[in-house]
């Protein structure tokens, strides 16, 4: 796939420190005891929150980079003889890395379907069947989840309806006025909702995305999310469609209740076209933008309630088209009738059906998903009256899902969460403080939930997060949440806890042990060769007496492909 080479150059960006190109985490010096590598060596236990550089960026700096990682730099280490080969006939599992072709496929499912697998979520799914626990997240009604409600009750906002967030004045602490995305953190992690909630990021950061918090918007984004993103992220689009159409959050961010038949507002009518229906090559033009515009018009606030209502007096009235909806409109009253049927009709167009099960296949299978896939999943949605969750059950039941280990790499937010879930993380005792500098620490890797200023969402594709300074990033968080630097006050275990009840005699047996508890699969001959090196001597030495080394290891691990590629 054309997405492979540029997910390589996150890890090729590191030759600029003079590290081996594509061993990120195995290519340091080597010799010499195995030095830790210069990168490492300045993660430090910060006092306020850490320095951590790099969001998206518009290119990547490297590309081509080999899938094997050297041991030395600048020679290429062999592939896996234990590795299964590549599927016959090509497709996507011809572009997997060798060393991850024999990946788990309920480790491959959890790595997509929810934020990162745990080994107790590994078990569950294994116990109950792939169906059976598919099945129960797409009723998350049906689960229970004790553990995030607790932390949720500290959010003194996320209850409080619009009219109440409006009516409060004065200072207001800013860790509130983000408690939404911090909330969404603390959900990402500890929820046992992982389905709802990965599709909850998709809808807010990805279709309807807001740039929270911008300006007074954040009064309007928590009821957002509780009561139009949430109920309907597993339900029928053509539902969610209309809730977030007329959602007070989306009619402020593109200023539709300033759009009336005396002043036509352009923003909500193209935006509805080209980022949250049938995407911006559907052929509709400027005159389509107009018509879709009008046909919107009389949508607004409530300036009691705060909610939404339909204005009669600001609707247009007239002969509308856009694509092949058309309506006479004829009459003021009759225009939410007409706004609530060409909504609907967006929602069953197949360039919708096409645009959005494509965007989803590119979020959980690879940046250039099958065509054979995005058609199955088109076909589904309209089959099912625009509903979701049959899409979601056969994108994760297909040949073409299946195929695609190790072709998406997570983000930064996503890594950070994935991080916390595979350490066993839990939340803190009391108060929010912890989760809140988890907040700036996905702010300062240029990922803060719900953030990205513009339309369009955060970039999905890897390239756009490819950059020596967010590779550090990564470098310094994984140090920071598996040794319990930063932040204070999270229920992180002991580093030696990785170990299990049996903990290996020497540093040297450490490799395997934590690989299969990290990662959950042994590591390729040469990747644990190259820890061996770095260990050097200190392969004999005992965990117990070692446990800085450890988490060292551990980290290098986590700074892999083998955690990154999720």
């Amino acid at each position: 796939m054309a997405g492979t080479a540029s997910r390589r150059g996150l890890f090729g960006s590191l030759a600029a420190f003079g590290l081996t190109a594509a061993g990120c985490s195995f290519g340091g010096p080597v010799g010499g005891g195995g030095a830790i590598p210069t990168a490492t060596a300045t993660a430090v236990a910060p006092t306020t929150r850490p320095p951590m550089t790099g969001g998206p960026t518009t290119a990547p700096t490297a590309t081509g980079t080999p899938t094997t990682m050297p041991t030395t730099p600048g020679t290429p280490g062999p592939s896996p003889t234990a590795s299964p080969p590549p599927p016959a006939g090509g497709g996507a599992g011809a572009a997997t890395p060798a060393f991850l072709r024999g990946r788990d496929p309920v480790v491959h499912l959890l790595n997509r379907a929810t934020f990162g697998p745990a080994p107790e979520l590994v078990a569950e799914v294994k116990a109950a069947g792939v169906g059976a626990w598919l099945d129960r997240q797409l009723d998350p009604a049906s689960i229970g989840d004790g553990t995030v409600d607790a932390v949720l009750g500290r959010f003194p906002f996320l209850a409080k309806t619009g009219r109440e967030l409006h009516a409060i004045e004065g200072d207001i602490d800013y860790k509130d006025v983000i408690g939404l995305a911090v909330a969404s953190i603390a959900r990402m992690t500890w929820s046992n909702r992982q389905l709802l909630e990965r599709m909850v990021d998709f809808w807010q950061s990805h279709v309807f995305n807001k740039g929270y918090p911008n300006d007074n918007l954040w009064r309007d984004s928590f009821p957002d999310d509780r009561e139009v993103i949430r109920p309907n992220a597993l339900g029928r689009f053509a539902d969610l469609l209309l809730a977030e159409t007329t959602s007070p959050a989306m009619i402020r961010r593109l200023n539709a209740d300033r759009s009336t038949v005396r002043a036509l507002n352009e923003n909500l009518g193209r935006e509805l076209l080209e980022l949250h229906t049938v995407g911006v090559g559907a052929g509709y033009g400027q005159d389509g933008v107009l018509n879709s515009a009008r046909i919107l018009t009389g949508i607004s606030i409530d300036a009691e309630s705060k909610k939404y209502v339909f204005k009669p007096k600001d609707h247009y009235v007239g002969p509308v088209q856009v694509l092949d909806f058309s309506s006479p409109n004829g009459s003021a009253e009759g225009g939410e009738a007409v706004m609530k049927a060409y909504l609907d009709h967006l929602a069953h167009h197949p360039a919708t059906a096409a645009y959005l099960t494509r965007k989803l296949a590119t979020y959980f299978v690879a940046d250039d998903p099958p065509q054979s896939l995005c058609d199955m999943l088109a076909q589904t949605y309209l089959a099912n009256d625009t509903a979701i969750a049959p899409v979601l059950k056969a994108l994760f039941t297909s040949a073409e899902f299946g195929q695609a280990v190790g072709l998406r790499t997570r983000r930064p937010l996503e890594d950070i969460v994935a991080t916390l879930r595979v350490l066993g993380i839990g939340p803190p005792a009391s108060g929010t403080e912890p989760v809140v500098a988890l907040y700036w620490m996905a702010n300062d890797m240029g990922m803060a939930p719900l953030a990205w200023p513009a339309p369009d969402g955060y970039p999905l594709r890897a390239e756009r997060w490819v950059s020596a300074s967010a590779t550090i990033g990564r470098w310094n968080m994984h140090r920071n949440l598996l040794n319990g630097w930063y932040p204070k006050g999270l229920g992180t275990p002991a580093v030696n806890s990785l170990l299990g009840d049996a903990p290996p005699a020497t540093m040297a047996e450490v490799v395997d042990v934590l690989a299969r508890r990290l990662v959950f699969q042994p590591l390729a001959p040469e990747h644990g060769a190259a820890l061996a090196t770095f260990l050097g001597d200190r392969g004999s030495r005992k965990p117990a007496d070692n446990e800085y080394l450890v988490g060292q290891l551990g980290s290098l691990i986590l700074d892999s492909p083998y955690h990154v590629y999720g």
